[in-house]
C-alpha cells in the first residue's frame, strides 16, 4: 500500500500516522528508536505490505497488466489504491479526508527532529505540494508514478507505461479494491491488537 492508505490505517494519532509510513524509510533490521506508537506502526506497516502482496483480490488486479510489465504492477496498484481510497473515503471513514491529511502534515512538523533522512528530504515537498490530497485526482496519480519512476535505478519508463493500463482497467480495479480494503482494515485492527497484547511497550 502507498502513503495515504498506510496513514489512514494508523489514524488514531499523529505519531501513529507517521509510523505508518516510516516502514518505507527505516531498514528492516534497523533498531527502532522512535516513540512507542511509531515503533508499533512500523511493524504494522510491514504486515500490511505482506498481507497486500498475497491477497487474492490484489493478485487478480495484477493480472490486468501485460506479462512483460507485471513486475511493476505492485507499485502501480499501491499508488492507484490511494486514488481509489480517496474516491471511496466516506465508505471507510467518518473523518473528512482533508482533516486527516492536515493532521498528518501537522505531525510531520511536530516530529521533524526525529524523522529519518530520506523522509526528511521529501517532507517539505510532500506538504507544500499536498501529495496526499493529490491522490484524489488522476493528475496526482500520474505525478506520483512519475516521481516514483525517477527514483528507480532503471526501467522507470516501464513503470510510466503502466499508467494507461490503470485508466483502462479502472472499473475492474475499483471492484477488486472494494473487495480487498475492508479485509485489510480488519486484518490491521486484529494485528495491532495482537501486537499490543504481547508487547508491554506498544500501548
Amino acid at each position: 500500500m502507498n502513503f495515504l492508505a498506510h496513514i489512514f490505517l494508523a489514524q488514531y494519532s499523529q505519531a501513529a500516522m507517521l509510523g505508518g509510513i516510516l516502514g518505507d524509510f527505516v531498514p528492516v533490521r534497523h533498531s527502532f528508536d522512535f516513540p512507542d506508537e511509531m515503533n508499533l506502526e512500523i511493524k504494522i506497516h510491514r504486515l500490511i505490505d505482506s498481507y497486500t502482496d498475497r491477497h487474492p483480490a490484489v493478485l487478480e488486479a495484477k493480472s490486468v497488466f501485460p506479462a512483460d510489465s507485471r513486475r511493476y504492477a505492485g507499485i502501480l496498484l499501491d499508488i492507484y489504491f490511494d486514488f481509489l481510497l480517496s474516491a471511496h473515503w466516506n465508505k471507510f471513514s467518518p473523518q473528512p479526508r482533508a482533516s486527516l491529511i492536515t493532521s498528518f502534515y501537522q505531525g510531520i512538523a511536530q516530529y521533524k527532529a526525529i524523522l529519518p533522512p530520506r523522509l526528511l528530504d521529501i517532507s517539505d515537498h510532500m506538504v507544500a505540494h499536498d501529495w496526499l490530497g493529490g491522490y484524489a485526482h488522476w493528475d496526482g496519480v500520474s505525478w506520483a508514478v512519475q516521481r516514483t519512476a525517477r527514483r528507480l535505478s532503471r526501467n522507470g519508463d516501464a513503470l510510466i507505461a503502466g499508467l494507461p493500463v490503470l485508466r483502462e482497467a479502472h472499473d475492474y480495479l475499483d471492484q477488486q479494491f472494494l473487495l480487498f480494503f475492508p479485509q485489510l482494515q480488519h486484518y490491521t485492527e486484529i494485528s495491532r491488537a495482537e501486537i499490543r497484547l504481547n508487547c508491554s511497550d506498544c500501548h
